[in-house]
Order: C-alpha cells, then structure tokens, then sequence
C-alpha cells in the first residue's frame, strides 16, 4: 500500500472528528479510498489485515445497529479492519489502519480512532468476520461538521491531545539511556517529531523509543491503571507510532526495514517491553 499523501502534512492536520457533516462519501473521494487499500493488506510484520469501507445504509445491518454510543454524530460511513487475534498483528492493524487514516485527512476527511466505543457485534457481521478474527477498533470516515458537538468536545478535553509528552520522556539514547537531543542537522529528529505527533488511547503515548545510530529499538511503557480489555490497545498504539515512524522516513529518503530481536541494553527500563527495532540503511 503506497501512500499519495503529503505525510508530514497529514500528520501536521489530523485530529480527532467526531462530529459530521449528515450525507455520504462523494464518489470520487470513495473510489480513492477504497483505490488506496483495498480489501486486504500485509502489515509489516506479515499479519493479514482485511479492510472493508460500510455504510450505514447498504451494510445489510440495520443503521441504528452500526452505532457509536453517541460518540460519533452524522457519520454514514466507517472503515473497519479486521486482524488475527494475536500480539504482532495488532501492531500491524495500529500501522495499517493509521496509514488509511493519513490517506483520509490527504483527502480533507474526518477520522477518529474508536477502539471501545462501538458495537462491535453489528461491525462484525457487515464485515463477515471470519474465525479466529477480531475487530480491534473502526474509524468513521466523512466529512467535517463546521461545529463540534457537546460530546465532541468533552472528548477532545479529557483526551487532552494537545498535551503531549516532551522529547526527554520519549526518546532516548540507546547506550546510556539519557533523553536524546533533537538536533536540527538530523534528518532523524523530523521523523521522532512525527511520530511523537501520533495518536493514542487517551493520549497515553506509551512509546519509548532508544537510538542506536541508524537503529530505533521501539518499547511499550504500559500505562499505570490504563484498563485491561481483550483488545491490547497500547500494542495497537505501538502500530500507530511505527506508522507515522516509517513513512515520514520514506518521505524523507531514509530506507530501512523493520525486524525483531530484543537487544540487549541495561539503560532501558525494565518496565518497557521491547516491540520492534527500525535498522536504517
């Protein structure tokens, strides 16, 4: 799946819509969409990630049943993808759908990360789950409401997206394990800047990520109370983060492969479980 958008500037615009303008995709702008990722993609750790764009009107489920708990207002459509219930592939649903979503903002649509707040039973049967699969989380597609509903905007205030954490609580050096500077001869600091951009459960950024000169060891910090649920959503999160991580790099000229390995490194804390390493080249 290759990406026509302008990266860093779909990541730069993309927020959180949960508020829509009430009519349906414009055919054009469908037809791009569902050009750009098609019914299956491999994520780059060789999960299977099945993609299917639903619409309330023709999903064979009944509209009220693809609902929302009135989280979302006005949507007539949504993507929804769905992936093998193990651990690499839902870092492979968080890379792959988020690319979908960048595509989408490129568009000028609204998108918005829903994991816990859908029925997941009606989206499963518009998208003939198969065994073994799960929904690990859909997003509604469409076009921006000029005002943001009440609901909207609670949501936007208790995710607190506009706090993030600082570079000295994310990135670190893989040696010594002290916070990385962001140097601006270093092509690398605009691709950590990016990915520190990315979106996460309540804005949790459970990142952590240690340079080793071309090499990024990514880890998870779980999240201190952060709920148990069947879906790891912080692994989806990771996803997200290698997302928005390779394709500024590719935007960038910057090559290289994802692989895994846990190295070995006493700087790194032991609370952080080791995901995936990017080695450029």
């Amino acid at each position: 799946m290759k990406t026509e958008t302008a990266i860093q500037d779909a990541i730069r615009r993309r927020v959180s819509i949960r508020s829509y303008e009430p009519r349906s995709l414009e055919r054009a702008d469908r037809a791009k969409l569902e050009a750009f990722f098609g019914r299956e993609q491999i994520g780059p750790l060789g999960n299977l990630v099945r993609l299917r764009l639903v619409d309330r009107e023709t999903s064979g489920e009944p509209p009220q049943r693809l609902g929302t708990y009135g989280v979302i207002r006005g949507a007539k459509s949504f993507i929804v993808g769905a992936v093998a219930d193990a651990e690499d592939a839902s870092l492979d649903f968080g890379y792959v759908m988020e690319m979908v979503i960048l595509e989408a903002t490129g568009l000028g649509l609204g998108s918005c990360w829903l994991g816990g707040t859908f029925r997941r039973g009606a989206f499963a049967g518009a998208m003939d789950l198969r065994p073994g699969e799960r929904i690990p989380a859909v997003t509604p597609v469409g076009y921006p409401a000029k005002s943001r509903s009440l609901i909207d905007r609670a949501f936007r205030l208790g995710a607190g997206s506009r706090r993030r954490k600082p570079w000295s609580e994310l990135f670190f050096d893989f040696a010594t394990g002290e916070a990385l500077p962001a140097r601006a001869d270093d092509p690398y600091t605009t691709v950590l800047e990016m990915l520190r951009r990315a979106p996460s459960g309540t804005n949790r950024q459970p990142w952590r990520i240690f340079r080793e000169g071309k090499r990024f060891h990514f880890y998870l910090a779980r999240s201190k109370g952060y709920p148990k649920q069947k879906v790891d959503f912080q692994r989806v999160d990771m996803g997200i983060a290698m997302c928005h991580f390779e394709l500024t790099a590719r935007e960038l000229g910057l090559a290289g492969k994802w692989h895994k390995g846990p190295p070995a490194s006493a700087a790194c804390s032991e609370a952080a479980e080791y995901i995936v390493t990017w080695s450029g080249s």
